[in-house]
């Protein structure tokens, strides 16, 4: 390619610094969208987790109040039977 070796020892060097660049800058990148990815999960999990749980509280609390409002249907029922 070339004959004095001492271009090819520049080429060498300006190679070496601009792939050297794009390479830290690459690997900023690429540790900024893992550390975002790894952040964002666990947070999603517990707000998804939270939730669940208040609707399953919401669910169980209003089956208990329906249980209970049907119970107190069937007694009414009951007592109006053994009355007539």
């Amino acid at each position: 390619m070339t004959d004095p070796p001492s271009a090819l020892d520049g080429l060498r060097q300006a190679y070496g610094r601009a792939i050297s660049t794009i390479m830290l800058y690459a690997t900023v990148a690429v540790c900024t969208v893992n550390l975002t990815t790894l952040g964002m999960k666990p947070l999603n999990l517990i707000t998804v987790s939270r939730e669940r749980e208040i609707e399953k509280a919401d669910f169980q609390a209003s089956s208990s109040d329906q249980e209970v409002a049907a119970s107190e249907d069937q007694c009414e029922a009951e007592d109006t039977i053994a009355l007539k």
